[in-house]
């Protein structure tokens, strides 16, 4: 009878672990995840589009950034590159930052949702000053000193976009890693195949980048490059956002660092 029991038990145990996600990880409304309609793919193919989008924006932006300096800003090329490195050295360091954030106080999903945003609006703010009247750096084709006020808002808008890249670096490969639970044979496999999809997503984003996007800077205009990258980026938060029941959520570190936090003795 003993042995029946356990038997009965361990069928018991398999089924529930079948339909139940036990690796830490909730759903968009607090309870445990239920493995057959969250996760896997029907949760991670939104987030490679977003990363897809990210990665457009990004290179096709800085691939043609001193160009754009010295051409439309009429910089010096020596403060040219030097403009080309501080925004580089900040869009290196702010990952740190972001990592801190989606760990200890806001989580991935919140991290890549308020990155995206104002990744957006850094693209909104850089079409705007190639189309409004006020903010274009000049009223004619020969432009030999812009208008500064077009300068300031470019530089806001290329550092908003360096923020926001610094919360989608440490937060969103590891939130598409998570809608897989590594305890269960089949997620793990696919799990494997996560990480080469997402590549290619990351690879085309890069590609259309620096061919696609450079073209139309080139060949049409730069405001027609940078409304191709804002409609992109739009659409994609809005997939992303439409994949929000679907997704595993983790808050196991948030939750950690807090605790840390709270035990600390006081000074």
């Amino acid at each position: 009878m003993n042995h029946m029991e356990q038997t009965k038990r361990q069928k018991s145990l398999d089924i529930d672990e079948e339909k139940w996600v036990y690796d830490s990880s909730v759903d968009h409304k607090g309870r445990v995840s239920v493995r057959a309609s969250t996760g896997a793919w029907k949760a991670s193919l939104f987030i490679i589009a977003i990363e897809f989008s990210e990665r457009l924006s990004y290179f096709g932006l800085a691939t043609s950034l001193i160009i754009y300096l010295t051409k439309v800003i009429h910089q010096d090329l020596k403060i040219a590159v030097k403009s080309v490195n501080y925004w580089s050295g900040v869009t290196t360091m702010m990952p740190l930052l972001g990592g801190f954030l989606a760990d200890a106080y806001l989580g991935q999903f919140s991290t890549v949702l308020a990155s995206s945003i104002v990744y957006l609006l850094g693209l909104l703010l850089l079409t705007m000053s190639r189309l409004v009247p006020g903010l274009k750096p000049c009223d004619s084709g020969l432009c030999h000193e812009p208008y500064k006020v077009h300068e300031v808002v470019f530089f806001i808008a290329v550092y908003l976009i360096s923020i926001a890249t610094g919360g989608h670096k440490p937060s969103l490969e590891s939130f598409g890693a998570n809608q897989f639970d590594d305890d269960h044979p089949e997620e793990r496999k696919k799990k494997m195949s996560f990480f080469n999809w997402w590549n290619s997503g990351l690879c085309c984003g890069l590609l259309l980048g620096v061919t696609v996007i450079v073209y139309i800077q080139d060949q049409v205009s730069w405001a027609a490059a940078d409304i191709t990258l804002s409609a992109v980026m739009a659409s994609t938060i809005a997939i992303f956002c439409m994949g929000r029941p679907f997704y595993r959520y983790r808050y196991f570190f948030m939750c950690l660092s807090r605790v840390l936090f709270v035990a600390m003795p006081s000074t």
